[in-house]
C-alpha cells in the first residue's frame, strides 16, 4: 500500500484513491483514516471478511477535510494477532475543473477563435502558476502569483516568449501550492492557425 494525493471535488481528477493490498490468508479487516496526531478519524469498514487474495477498493475522501492523514489497514487472522499496511494519504480540494475554452484556437489575426480561456477552480487561497507546457517543456507563463478562492480565468491569445507559438498540441499546467501541498494538474489544447 503507497501513499496518494486525493482530490475529491468532483471534477473527474484524482475524485478517489485505489487503495490495494494482498492477504497471505483470510482475515477480518479493518480501514480506519487517522489524522495527524493519530486520532481515527473516519472508519471506512471493520471486520470485514476478506480472503486470500489482491483486495482493491476506491477510497473517496469526501469524508474528511482536507489535510495529511494516514490510511491504516489492519488484519487480524485466525491467530488473532493483527497485521498492518499504512500510507500517507493528502486531501486536497484546492484546485479543479481545468478547462481551455475552446480548446482548438487559431492565433492567426484573423479576428476568429484568435484567443483561448484557460479556466480553474481555487477552493482555498494558493500560490498559482498557469503554463503551457509542449513535451515537458514550459513554452510559455501566462501567470505566477497569489490567487483568492473561486473561478479563475486567463485569457491567452498564443503568445510565447518570441511571439505566438506554432501550431501543435499543448498542455495547460495550473500548479497550486496551499498550506497543505502543491497540487499539479493539466488540460490538454491545440493551436491550429488553419481554424477559421
Amino acid at each position: 500500500m503507497s501513499g496518494s494525493l486525493i482530490s475529491p471535488d468532483g471534477d473527474g481528477v484524482a475524485d478517489s484513491l485505489a487503495v490495494t493490498y494482498r492477504l497471505r490468508r483470510s482475515a477480518l479487516v479493518t480501514a480506519d483514516v487517522l489524522d495527524a496526531a493519530g486520532t481515527v478519524v473516519a472508519t471506512l469498514f471493520g471486520n470485514q471478511r476478506q480472503s486470500a487474495r489482491v483486495q482493491s477498493w476506491l477510497w473517496a475522501g469526501d469524508m474528511v477535510a482536507d489535510g495529511r492523514y494516514t490510511l491504516v489497514v489492519t488484519a487480524v487472522g485466525s491467530d488473532g494477532k493483527p497485521a498492518q499496511a499504512k500510507a500517507v494519504v493528502i486531501v486536497d480540494r484546492t484546485l479543479g475543473y481545468l478547462s481551455a475554452n475552446p480548446p482548438v484556437f487559431s492565433p492567426n489575426g484573423d479576428g476568429r477563435l484568435d484567443t483561448t480561456t484557460f479556466g480553474f477552480d481555487l477552493g482555498a487561497t494558493a500560490t498559482v502558476t498557469v503554463s503551457v507546457v509542449q513535451y515537458g517543456r514550459v513554452v510559455a507563463t501566462v501567470f505566477a502569483g497569489p490567487l483568492q478562492p473561486g473561478p479563475q480565468q486567463f485569457v491567452w491569445n498564443g503568445q510565447g516568449p518570441v511571439g505566438v507559438l506554432p501550431d501543435g498540441q499543448y498542455d495547460l499546467v495550473v500548479s497550486a501550492v496551499d498550506s497543505i501541498a502543491t497540487v499539479t494538474q493539466s488540460f490538454r489544447f491545440t493551436i491550429d492557425s488553419r481554424v477559421q
